[in-house]
């Protein structure tokens, strides 16, 4: 703690700040890095995550690539209605797959993963209300097709492909 607040007392000096805004910053920092393990946990607990391979906060490397996990942040992302229109299944089904009522298709993991590879790629350029409209609207590299239909029909190689393009300013 002591180089901690000494290297605070450096910083605060260069930034002409006081060392209580430095200090308090580093407190904060502290205390959510305290947190993130056990939200971390939570949801690790909630889908399920077990096993004797122990990996970074107690979760299991194994369980970190769960299918639900990846549902459940494209819920938080898409909503329950816009991912199950992107999947193509029932609206009711992401929310079942969540809760651990159902278990996902291999077919179903398959474009779960594959949607999740995409929006990681593509919230990399565009903001995630972007995401959501560029995903859901015409596209000159796919033909003036949707993303989101491009992407169950053909798969992620052609969608990310246009990723790529939206990324350097290449217009079609």
């Amino acid at each position: 703690m002591a180089g901690t607040k000494q290297g605070s007392q450096r910083l605060a000096q260069r930034l002409s700040l006081g060392e209580e805004v430095v200090m308090a910053t580093v407190k904060k920092v502290k205390k959510a890095a305290v947190k993130a393990p056990v939200r971390v946990k939570k949801v690790a607990a909630k889908v399920g995550v077990r096993s004797s391979i122990k990996f970074v906060y107690g979760l299991d490397a194994l369980g970190l690539y769960k299918p639900e996990l990846q549902v459940i942040r494209l819920i938080e992302l898409l909503g329950n209605n816009l991912l199950a229109d992107i999947l193509g299944v029932n609206r009711s089904q992401p929310s079942m797959w969540k809760s651990g009522k159902e278990k996902l298709s291999v077919e179903n993991q398959r474009k779960v993963s594959d949607l999740d590879h995409v929006m990681n790629r593509l919230l990399l350029e565009l903001h995630p209300e972007q995401a959501i409209q560029w995903m859901q609207g015409s596209n000159a590299h796919l033909n003036f097709g949707r993303p989101m239909d491009v992407l169950i029909i053909k798969g992620p190689s052609k969608v990310l492909d246009a990723i790529d393009a939206l990324s350097t300013g290449s217009y079609a």
